[in-house]
This record gives structure tokens, C-alpha cells and sequence, in this order.
């Protein structure tokens, strides 16, 4: 059986774009532990799942100007599972970084197969570790549950002598994106108007400085940073320097109250969180018109693509336009609108819209990633810790991770620390938890009212 080649998706070509340029890929990792596996059944469930899914059989190449995806057939030696023993061992977390590190690095050559890589460790007392990593642009959040549940299926058929009982893949990823390419050409010129409209003027450059000022007034501590005011230096920073995260729990009082708000206006937690951002941004830096981005999937308005292992992202911007008088209420449910019109015209290419991402980076006030429950599974907890330590890099000035977990939220302020002090981003943190309590108590609250109750101004 010979490869099979089809074009690539939009989304694809930016991952692509985006790894070709240098920049390592942050790869997805599925990662269990059990007592008593039967591996060599293990093996073989691992086996049947790359087999049904054709993209976790897919590589790239560039040619005649497009970026084309090869889809290859089963073959044992690429993607042979490894049994590593390691009761012996005592630093057992050390060496599974040593042999994963390694042994991963063949998942950033885009144009070979394998871009999977799935280990088995045994430790001592008949315990396993499983770990399986994908490269993101053949796979997204989602997916990481949808493999772990058909491992799971696989593999308790198969430990009882059956045959699995799994419905047939109504399509490939391949499929949809011949049907997608074909209705987003004759769309392309109605995305670029809408998504020109929606994101508006870009001239301004945000440089912080009246949040600064409220951060000096509310702490009494001073902002010694260098002021960064043209978009050159912004985009400078952003593409050099260091980011730092700041991680802040919110507890069970918030996981009620923002499930409370958002079956009391029948919109959305992640809708909830944009219009808080608007409220805050638009509190401590008077920015009366802020720009948000958001990475949202394709998966929420294509049901059929709920079974499928791919990489389904895209991008959208939402707009807010604030002032004093304006209910809470009625900021959330203009962004919930706004928020279903740009998940149904959501961004795979900026390219293909003449959207310019660097400009849009200097434009944005953050970029925000919620994860709510059903995205990231049960199985694949986070791992979390408040306060501050050294991230690396990241694209936008400010990044909010939201993740949704049992009791509560795992929140990360990701921030580029030649813009903001560490001090700066605690504080503002903790204003944005101020205004969420507060709406989660009134929810018919004005801005008005809530930039008196946070008393941020100068009297």
C-alpha cells in the first residue's frame, strides 16, 4: 500500500509556517499510570488506534507552493511501542525525561513519519507508566482524550479475547479538509470583511502606563520598567525576551458562581471571562476598546468531527467598547453574540485573510485559553502552582490560561517581563478576582460601580 497525498489544512500550514521558523513545537502529551498491564495487548491496542486514524500516519512536505500532507500505511518499525524496564532504577522521573527527550526528537521533522511517539516504562511493584506524544499539528487538546478512550476500548476488548466494538469514522481528516477548501474559497472574501470590521483600527499601541500609575497609587510601589511605547519595541520584546507566569487558584465560590451566571444568561464561562478582561482592562488602563484573542476549535460548530484525532484550532478576536454606564450584563451578552459570530467565521490562516499576526500581537490586550472540563478530560490534570517562576517565551504580552478543574479554576498570567513587573501582574491578578466575585454577586452591577468599589483612582 503506497502514501496517499492530499492538501493540507489551513491551520496545518500555519503550524507548519510557524515550526519551519525555528521555534521548537510545544508537543501534546497523553500520559496514564496502571498497575498489572498486559503490554504486549497494550502494544497491540496502540497499534489498532494508529491504524484507524489516518492523521496520526501523516507527514508533510512543501511543494508547487502548497503544503501538502502524506498520509502513510501502518508500518510496525515507525511506530514500534518500546517497553523500558525500569525497576531498578531510582530516579525513575529523571530517566523517563532522559529517554522521552531523545527519543522525541525525530517528532520536529515534519516531513517523516513517525510525528507520534508512545512509551511504555515498567517500575517496580508491576506499575506502568504509559506516555504518548503527538506533534500539534496533526493534533489538538481534544484529541488527547478521544486517543486515551479508544486505547482504553482496544485494549479491554482485546484483554477479553473480543473484537472491539468502535462505529466506523464517519470521515477522515482528509475528507473534511478537501469539503472545507472547497466552501472556504467561495467564503474567503466575506472572512476578510468581516474579520477587518471586527477587529477594527490597529494604529494604537498599548504602553500600560495609566495601569502602572494605578498599580503605583493602590500599592504605593513604583514602576521602574522601561516604558515601551511603539510597536517596534513591543514587537521587539515580544519576540526576544523572557516571560514569566504567575498562577492564582480560584476556588469553589467561583466554579459555582460562574456556572450560576452562565445558566442564569444562557451564554458561556469562557464569555464571562472575556467580558471580565474588558471590564479590567478598561478599569486600570482605561483602554475603552480592547482586543482579545482566543484560540477556539472547529470541533463546536462541526459535530462530526467529534471523533476524529486531528488538529482542529483556530484563532478568533473579540472586541469589547466600554463606558462607566454600562451594566455588566449587558457587556456579557453582547460578548456572547459576538463570540458565536466569530467562532462561526473562526480564523485558520491569517495569511489567507491578509491579516498581519504581528501587528495583531502589539494590538491585542491578552490572549485568552479557556479549558473547560470537557476539553481537557479528567484524565489529564494540569500540573499547577500559584505564585511566580521563569516561563520562556510567549507570543502576546499577557496570556490567561483558564483551566477548569473540579473545585475551582487553575489560572496562569503569562507575561513578558520587559513590559510588566512581576509585582504589577500579581496585582492585577488579583483586581481581576475582585471584579469576578463581584459579578458573580451582581450580576446586574455598572462599571461604574465597580471602579468605585475597587477604589483604583486617584480620590
Amino acid at each position: 500500500m503506497e502514501e496517499e497525498i492530499y492538501e493540507a489544512s489551513a491551520s496545518q500550514l500555519q503550524s507548519w509556517l510557524y515550526q519551519k521558523s525555528g521555534k521548537p513545537a510545544k508537543l501534546l502529551s497523553l500520559r496514564f499510570l496502571k498497575k498489572n498491564v498486559n503490554v504486549p495487548v497494550l502494544k497491540k491496542s496502540i497499534a489498532s488506534v494508529i491504524k484507524r486514524h489516518e492523521t496520526l500516519r501523516t507527514s508533510f512536505i512543501f511543494s508547487g507552493g502548497r503544503l501538502i500532507q502524506q498520509v502513510s500505511p501502518y508500518d510496525r518499525k515507525h511506530f514500534e511501542v518500546i517497553l523500558h524496564d525500569l525497576k531498578e532504577v531510582k530516579d525513575t522521573d529523571f530517566e523517563i525525561n532522559l529517554i522521552t527527550e531523545e527519543g522525541n526528537k525525530c517528532l520536529q521533522n515534519l516531513q517523516s513519519i513517525p510525528l507520534i511517539k508512545a512509551y511504555i516504562f515498567e517500575l517496580a511493584d508491576e506499575t506502568f507508566i504509559f506516555r504518548f506524544y503527538l506533534n500539534p499539528i496533526i493534533a489538538d487538546i481534544p484529541s488527547l482524550s478521544l486517543l486515551k478512550n479508544d486505547i482504553n476500548l482496544f485494549y479491554g476488548a482485546y484483554i477479553n479475547d473480543n473484537e472491539p466494538e468502535l462505529p466506523d469514522l464517519k470521515i477522515q481528516f482528509k475528507d473534511y479538509i478537501r469539503q472545507y477548501n472547497k466552501v472556504y474559497l467561495n467564503k474567503k472574501e466575506s472572512l476578510k470583511k468581516f474579520w477587518n470590521d471586527s477587529i477594527g483600527d490597529l494604529s494604537k499601541v498599548i504602553n500600560w502606563e495609566i495601569a502602572f500609575n494605578h498599580y503605583t497609587y493602590s500599592t504605593s510601589n513604583p514602576v521602574n520598567n522601561l516604558k515601551i511605547t511603539d510597536k517596534e519595541s513591543i514587537s521587539n520584546v515580544l519576540e526576544k525576551d523572557n516571560t514569566a507566569e504567575f498562577g492564582l487558584k480560584l476556588g469553589q465560590m467561583f466554579y459555582d458562581g460562574l456556572e450560576d451566571i452562565s445558566a442564569y444568561t444562557k451564554t458561556g464561562i469562557s464569555s464571562t471571562l472575556y467580558t471580565s478582561l474588558f471590564i479590567l482592562f478598561y478599569l486600570i488602563d482605561d483602554q475603552k476598546d480592547v482586543l482579545i484573542a482566543s484560540p477556539v476549535s472547529l470541533r463546536a460548530t462541526t459535530p462530526v468531527l467529534s471523533s476524529i484525532i486531528a488538529n482542529f484550532d483556530a484563532s478568533i478576536y473579540l472586541r469589547g467598547s466600554l463606558s462607566d454606564d454600562q451594566k455588566f450584563l449587558d457587556v456579557l451578552t453582547k460578548t456572547y453574540t459576538d463570540f458565536i459570530k466569530c467562532c462561526r467565521k473562526a480564523i485558520t490562516s491569517h495569511k489567507n485573510l491578509d491579516l498581519d499576526t504581528g501587528v495583531l500581537r502589539t494590538n491585542c490586550s491578552a490572549y485568552l485559553n479557556f479549558q473547560h472540563k470537557g476539553i481537557t478530560g479528567k484524565p489529564n490534570k494540569v500540573e499547577f502552582s500559584e505564585g511566580h517562576k521563569v516561563y520562556g517565551s510567549t507570543y502576546y504580552m499577557l496570556t490567561y490560561e483558564v483551566t477548569q478543574i473540579e473545585d475551582g479554576y487553575d489560572c496562569k498570567w503569562y507575561y513578558n517581563t520587559s513590559i510588566f513587573p512581576a509585582l504589577f501582574i500579581e496585582w492585577m491578578a488579583l483586581v481581576h478576582k475582585e471584579i469576578l466575585e463581584a459579578v458573580i454577586n451582581d450580576q446586574h452591577i455598572t462599571i461604574k460601580a465597580l471602579k468605585n468599589k475597587l477604589n483604583l483612582f486617584h480620590p
